[in-house]
């Protein structure tokens, strides 16, 4: 039984000891920033949270005893060098169309299927 007062077991959200199998909701998260166009850094949020969630107090208005919600998170989903790899053509992108140039039209392309690819497998695991 988890007890939400002691130390919570660092590696799992919230320090939850549920495992995806057991947990009435599973957290998905996507670790993606290839076309955020002002800074990157939002493919690190998952670990960042997943890391700090540990140490979160667990208190919701509209719902008593909300540890007692089973929750995990799931696998990584999205590989992190396949990020970095689009990211970096849609930076090309972004820096030509700021420039007011024409980007090149099949890494546009490329970056744009891997987009909807990745948000098919979200659709899938969801």
């Amino acid at each position: 039984m988890f007890n939400p007062s002691a130390v919570s077991k660092k590696g799992t959200i919230f320090g939850f000891p549920y495992t995806q199998e057991e947990s009435d909701f599973i957290l998905l998260p996507v670790h993606l920033d290839v076309t955020v166009s002002y800074r990157q850094g939002t493919s690190e949020a998952p670990d960042l949270i997943l890391n700090e969630s540990s140490q979160l107090d667990l208190s919701l208005p509209s719902i008593k005893q909300p540890w007692k919600l089973k929750t995990a998170l799931s696998n990584r989903i999205i590989d992190f060098h396949e990020n970095k790899r689009h990211r970096d053509k849609a930076i090309k992108i972004i820096k030509a169309l700021e420039k007011g140039q024409e980007p090149e039209k099949n890494q546009i392309d490329i970056v744009n299927e891997y987009c909807r690819q990745i948000h098919q497998k979200i659709e899938i695991l969801a």
